[in-house]
């Protein structure tokens, strides 16, 4: 990995990384692996983490036949305004009220998440490189490159465990738009990464490395 850089300490301005890939390969993990490491490194409040998923276009008004038959792999489903908007707030160093998203009801909850602007803001998510005004905020693209298959199971045990669906549905979603999505939207985006990562081999090394770099010096504008 070879990153041309500037002095970090010269930084006056909030820098953002992109860390996307499939659906289960491990971004969410990652992007905290990488956030926490970045913030022990020089202390709480130098990096913030930004998920994608809280950015989901509420469906609370949409009828159950209606819900049962939306399409949520795709970058449509997503408020990617709202998302840049946001990031431009922290870019002018003010705070964001971020809406939280529940994935059981497919609406807005009664709690938010408050971010305050950071010198680096991780941000996480399958379709942020298929939006041309939101990638251009994005100093450092992470992929994270990691199997197929292993994103299959990874994500059955998710949907299972934590977003209260049975095997059908999650099949039926998977056969139907989330490897249509995989092969349409998000895999035609790991050429735009800088670093490529494969979640299922050990990567502490890789999370070290990066936070190194990335606090030696800034990226690049």
């Amino acid at each position: 990995m070879i990153f041309k850089m500037e002095n970090y300490e010269s930084i006056d301005k909030v820098k953002f990384i992109s860390v996307t890939g499939a659906s289960g390969s491990g971004k969410s993990t990652f992007a905290r692996k990488l956030c926490d490491s970045i913030n022990s490194y020089w202390g709480i409040g130098t990096a913030s983490v930004i998920s994608e998923d809280e950015y989901y276009k509420c469906l609370k008004d949409l009828e159950p036949v209606q819900v049962g038959s939306y399409n949520f792999d795709n970058p449509l489903s997503i408020e990617h305004d709202k998302l840049l908007s946001d990031l431009e707030q922290l870019e002018k160093k003010l705070s964001i009220k971020i809406n939280e998203y529940c994935f059981s009801s497919h609406s807005k909850l009664d709690t938010f998440k408050y971010i305050d602007p950071t010198k680096i803001v991780i941000v996480e998510g399958l379709f942020l490189l298929t939006n041309e005004h939101l990638k251009t905020k994005f100093s450092l693209n992470i992929f994270i490159d990691t199997p197929i298959d292993i994103c299959l199971l990874r994500r059955i045990e998710r949907d299972l465990k934590a977003r209260g669906r049975d095997i059908q549905s999650i099949s039926n979603q998977y056969r139907h738009t989330v490897r249509n999505a995989l092969f349409e939207f998000i895999l035609p985006t790991r050429q735009e990464a800088d670093v490529r990562i494969d979640t299922s081999k050990s990567h502490n090394n890789i999370v070290r490395l990066l936070t190194s770099s990335i606090l030696t010096d800034a990226f690049v504008s």
